[in-house]
């Protein structure tokens, strides 16, 4: 009965709907939850995620990173003030809230009963009366999905039918968008938990390897995080192996949601620069 107990999800293939339902994620979703989700390692961070339906599944084109109402290191609640902020923006780029996300900055990403119940409530709000599947997206920042330690995040994605977990499989696209508006997300992320998160930082540039983020994004992060007037000169040294590594690993890959969401506020891209 505890709310915060984990709960291992089960396979789509043993549920009928969630053995349909499909997600085409894109690498600026991912990006942006990675980010989001290294921010800030103490309490949960809590977004939506905006997309489209169409024969093929459900497509998740941008994360919103949103304010939480109450956060602490096993829970989170969505901001409403934020969320209509979010819905709205959505909206006006003619997309859908198609599903959410939150951390679990030190556990599995494993949905929690009250995480099930959580998914219930967003699916009854925003799907209900399409008849469209509901996603949701568990970043673990510190493990994988098989529990063990990782430098890269795990991610799970949850159907929820009936109270019940259920993992549906992902493809990732790299949907090819103006490699600037990442950026500027990027930045409004890191700058808003700068204090909080700037030891994360070579962790994090680790992580979002995974989905080859380009050369561009990485010197955003470093500007922001890792200011070589704060580290000491071995730090800087391994900061620029990373990079260098990193940027020998990554293709060209241009990406692009909105920034941070900050007091109920949708504020431009531009307003963060």
């Amino acid at each position: 009965n505890n709310a915060f107990r984990l709960v291992r999800p089960y396979s789509a293939a043993l549920h009928e709907d969630a053995a349909r339902v499909r997600v085409v994620v894109s690498t600026r979703a991912l990006c942006v939850m990675d980010v989001h989700a290294h921010a800030q390692r103490i309490t949960e961070v809590i977004g939506l995620l905006g997309g489209s339906y169409d024969a093929s599944g459900v497509h998740v084109s941008v994360a919103v990173p949103c304010r939480s109402e109450a956060s602490s290191g096993t829970e989170c609640e969505l901001d409403p003030v934020s969320a209509a902020a979010a819905n709205a923006w959505l909206a006006e780029q003619n997309l859908q809230v198609v599903g959410w996300y939150h951390s679990h900055p030190t556990f599995v990403s494993d949905p929690s009963r009250r995480d099930i119940e959580t998914q219930t409530m967003f699916t009854k709000m925003y799907a209900n009366s399409l008849q469209r599947p509901f996603v949701g997206a568990i970043v673990s920042p510190t493990f994988a999905i098989d529990g063990s330690q990782s430098l890269q995040a795990g991610l799970s994605w949850i159907y929820v039918a009936d109270l019940q977990p259920y993992r549906v499989p992902a493809a990732i696209i790299n949907d090819g968008a103006d490699d600037a508006l990442l950026q500027s997300q990027v930045r409004a992320i890191a700058l808003h938990y700068r204090d909080a998160a700037r030891h994360e930082c070579d962790k994090l540039l680790v992580s979002l390897a995974q989905y080859r983020p380009s050369v561009a994004l990485v010197d955003v992060l470093r500007a922001c995080w890792l200011s070589t007037n704060d580290l000491h000169p071995d730090d800087a040294a391994d900061a620029d192996a990373i990079t260098a590594a990193i940027a020998a690993a990554t293709a060209k890959s241009k990406s692009a949601p909105l920034a941070i969401l900050e007091g109920g506020s949708a504020a431009p891209v531009s307003g963060f620069h």
